[in-house]
């Protein structure tokens, strides 16, 4: 979510507080929005709606932000790769800032673990210059997003387990020069 996205959500959360008979102030939503900004708004209504429909307790007669999570994770609702790229650099750069350049963390993420040990490496941050970082920032997003389609596609495309599509026997095979 961004803030043009303030009204929807205040909306939502006020539906929410009126169908379990709560009140929510200005700085409730605030911390709400703030919280889970890292959804979409639409992710964010489809969990309202299943909380509305699935919710066994009225108490807290607002729905915590925990709650709403939840409701999220259980309705399908992932974060956007984008999205997620962009918080897994805010944790490389506070490693780098906290650790140095010798940093040797091992990210719970796999995606980022795997781009910080095989395209880029602590040392190597720690040697750019600190206006380069908005450029480490844009290229980590574009290839943690880009493996992600590419992991998504091939998993969609891998069919039944311990086949080899027909194109892909064809790269595998080594065909003979002519003349050879």
């Amino acid at each position: 979510m961004d803030n043009r996205d303030i009204e929807k959500f205040t909306g939502i959360i006020y539906g929410l507080a009126e169908e379990y008979g709560g009140t929510v102030s200005k700085s409730g939503i605030d911390l709400k929005f703030d919280s889970l900004k890292i959804y979409s708004i639409k992710q964010i209504s489809l969990a309202a709606s299943w909380i509305v429909k699935n919710r066994e307790t009225t108490f807290p007669a607002i729905p915590t932000t925990k709650e709403i999570i939840s409701a999220i994770e259980k309705t399908g609702g992932q974060m956007a790769p984008k999205t997620h790229a962009e918080l897994q650099v805010d944790i490389i750069l506070k490693y780098l800032n906290y650790y140095g350049s010798y940093c040797e963390h091992v990210f719970k993420d796999t995606t980022t673990n795997y781009l910080m040990t095989s395209r880029w490496s602590f040392p190597q941050l720690g040697a750019m210059k600190t206006e380069d970082l908005k450029w480490f920032r844009r290229d980590f997003v574009e290839a943690y997003t880009s493996l992600k389609k590419d992991t998504e596609a091939a998993l969609e495309y891998s069919g039944a387990k311990g086949t080899i599509p027909v194109g892909d026997l064809k790269k595998l095979v080594q065909y003979p020069e002519v003349g050879e």
